[in-house]
């Protein structure tokens, strides 16, 4: 192998990393939100895009894909174990089929009864989200912060609303 590194785009493979994303959130959706695992997959390709060399016998896209699916899994991997340590492994029936849930309708009241368990500044962005159907975008302005603070909130809320969700099952 040469020392020489060849000069590679990697915005003109961007496609793959929603592939590869779309592929592994299959199996993982209930752990890892797609966006993040977007991120990582993104964090892969720069990563393959540093090291490739045309030597190394084989494309670009194929060299990175191995590198975004596991940039993606050890980040997967890692939620898990962080997962286990909290000891709130879900039940894996339960987030089996994503399809259904979101096919499902959840009744007025116990969306309010998930949204009573956060503070009343992230109720108002949830309910704006989900209830009103705002987009995040109008969801910033609205509450004056920025888009990704209110992605960071959603996050943070959904995770919750597991917790709890799970909890109530549970009992």
């Amino acid at each position: 192998m040469s020392n020489h590194r060849s000069c590679v785009d990697a915005t003109e493979h961007l496609r793959l990393v929603y592939h590869i994303a779309n592929k592994v959130a299959v199996r993982w959706e209930w752990l890892v939100e797609h966006d993040d695992l977007v991120g990582w997959g993104m964090l892969g390709l720069v990563k393959a895009s540093k090291r490739w060399t045309p030597d190394r016998g084989c494309t670009f896209a194929t060299y990175a894909t191995y590198r975004i699916r596991g940039q993606m899994m050890d980040a997967v991997e890692k939620e898990l174990r962080m997962t286990r340590r909290r000891g709130s492994m879900p039940d894996m029936e339960l987030f089996s089929d994503k399809r259904a849930r979101a096919d499902a309708v959840l009744a007025r009241d116990e969306v309010e009864s998930l949204l009573g368990s956060l503070s009343p500044r992230n109720a108002s962005i949830m309910t704006m989200i989900y209830l009103d159907g705002l987009t995040l975008r109008e969801t910033a302005k609205l509450m004056g912060l920025t888009e990704s603070r209110i992605c960071q909130i959603r996050k943070a809320a959904i995770t919750k609303f597991r917790v709890v969700y799970l909890e109530e099952q549970a009992a």
